[in-house]
């Protein structure tokens, strides 16, 4: 891999951003923080952190194979290891990013400030990806003597003169910008071997930093922001969404009808998939699929069994064929622009989990007469992660806590950010806040935790076994209130709701003692 860096200008900085979301698409926000170490002999070890990702390469490597990947799992011990062979000191830079996928070969990303200023740095592997570099400046009308190699652009004297911090204080305690890092990006510095309660505890919601990019780099806001109409090229990549559906097609009909009048061109609904799991319900789902005149790919895969829902999700993931996916249940109807706004934040955010929340409706309410308009976004929220009132018999409470009270989870805990270190509200922890009936997730995240997990078996508690996995590899679960849904209300599908409850407790049990396992 080759790299070049150009220098930018302020002014040149925002209007090279302009160009490249117009020509190459929605980019990544990426949070970087560089330490340059050494030791007595100056020796020099670089280690880069990308967000929760981390690379480490001793420096007088080359790029193109000198970088190793660590894993999250034992970063002070690894900190610990450079301390004892003598890498005691560092300098280190962090800086936001814009990172923009140019082509298949060639990935530009933009520092808007960093140590040594403004500048744009392309990681590239073909000769044809230097000509592209060449047009791209032509057009922007950059100076090309401001290109530099690796070597030379190492030797650009930075803004200010930095001076070298110790790696561990005489406490031996971890130096305060890392550690301050690692907490906010969920990247664990603690002792090894933590169970899962014990990592969740160390684990970060406070996606603030997230807030203030976001709204820079789109005009909108993150949580409750909508976006306004999108070019053609919009979704090109793609998105698949899985809907587990079992018994369930007097509601699934109205579930595909909602995606149908999604605020979306032909162009963009060509690049949408929707893959029904039929887990052996009575009547097969392509009976109901194939009466509808659907704008998207849709179709359906039956299981020869009933093996619940979180299988079926896992099923529906393996067979998607893109990068983004979207989960729904075969009983949520989601609001006109649902699909835009959960893309384009999967888009920009790659550490990040997106839901939303929902309004109960029944069958002959009068808002399904509008769907094939378009669903508008709800007025009134009927989710009990806005509007609570526990009750001692729900899962989640411990014996000395039972008592009746009224929470707004979404409100007290200021859209989820102070849900952080095993910190909860009523029967609300971090976990338990991320709902399996829509879910926003990119498939590496996805497939980073293994999925759903097929240990719970009946109702409930998979979802926030899945929030728990996902948080403890470093995301966020962030709401977006700019694309509510509907949920058609019924009961239990086999009528046996002490059935439903005696499996959720018989979940719950199960979950609690898996928050004793070690975190791997």
């Amino acid at each position: 891999m080759q790299k070049r860096y150009i220098k930018l200008q302020k002014t040149e900085c925002e209007k090279t951003i302009k160009y490249m979301v117009d020509n190459y698409g929605i980019p990544k926000l990426i949070d970087r923080l560089n330490l340059y170490i050494y030791n007595e002999k100056n020796k020099e070890l670089q280690i880069k952190f990308k967000n929760k990702n981390i690379f480490f390469k001793e420096n007088s490597l080359n790029d193109a194979y000198g970088w190793v990947e660590l894993k999250n799992r034992s970063i002070k011990s690894f900190f610990q290891t450079l301390y004892n062979l003598g890498f005691k000191e560092f300098i280190f830079g962090r800086s936001e990013t814009i990172e923009f996928e140019m082509g298949s070969k060639l990935v530009g990303s933009i520092f808007k400030e960093s140590l040594k200023g403004s500048f744009i740095e392309f990681e590239y592997t073909s000769e044809d990806s230097e000509r592209n570099i060449e047009e791209l400046l032509n057009k922007l009308n950059i100076n090309n003597n401001q290109i530099y190699n690796t070597e030379s652009f190492s030797k650009i004297k930075t803004n200010k003169e930095l001076e070298k911090e110790n790696l561990f204080d005489n406490t031996k305690r971890l130096n305060k910008h890392i550690r301050e890092y690692c907490v906010q990006h969920g990247v664990e510095i603690r002792t090894d071997s933590l169970t899962l309660q014990s990592r969740l505890e160390g684990v970060s919601n406070d996606y603030s930093y997230l807030e203030k990019s976001f709204n820079d780099l789109t005009g909108i806001s993150l949580v409750d922001g909508n976006l306004p109409r999108i070019n053609n090229n919009f979704i090109e990549e793609g998105i698949s969404i899985i809907i587990p559906s079992y018994n369930s097609h007097d509601k699934l009909e109205y579930t595909l009808r909602s995606i149908n009048s999604q605020d979306l061109n032909s162009k963009q609904f060509k690049s949408i998939e929707v893959i029904v799991v039929d887990d052996f319900s009575e009547i097969n789902t392509e009976v109901i699929i194939n009466k509808l005149k659907l704008k998207f790919n849709c179709k359906s895969i039956r299981l020869n069994q009933n093996m619940d829902v979180a299988f079926a999700r896992n099923i529906g993931a393996s067979a998607s064929s893109y990068e983004k996916l979207i989960f729904l249940d075969s009983d949520i109807l989601i609001s006109k622009n649902y699909i835009s706004n959960m893309y384009y934040r999967l888009s920009v955010i790659p550490n990040a989990v997106f839901t939303t929340f929902r309004k109960n409706i029944k069958l002959d309410d009068f808002v399904l007469k509008k769907i094939n308009k378009g669903l508008d976004n709800p007025k009134e929220i009927d989710d009990s992660r806005i509007s609570n009132k526990t009750k001692p018999e729900q899962v989640g409470w411990e014996e000395d806590n039972k008592e009746v009270r009224q929470f707004n989870i979404f409100d007290d805990t200021d859209g989820f950010k102070n849900l952080g270190f095993g910190a909860s509200v009523g029967v609300y922890d971090l976990p338990g806040v991320l709902s399996g009936h829509n879910i926003a997730i990119s498939k590496n995240n996805f497939q980073k935790v293994n999925g759903f997990c097929t240990e719970f078996k009946g109702w409930g508690i998979e979802d926030k076994f899945f929030g728990l996995s996902l948080v403890t590899e470093g995301n966020f679960i962030i709401p977006v209130t700019s694309s509510m849904v509907y949920h058609l209300e019924y009961g239990p599908r086999d009528g046996d709701l002490n059935k439903k409850i005696k499996e959720l407790n018989n979940n719950y049990d199960k979950y609690k003692k898996m928050l004793k396992n070690i975190w791997w």
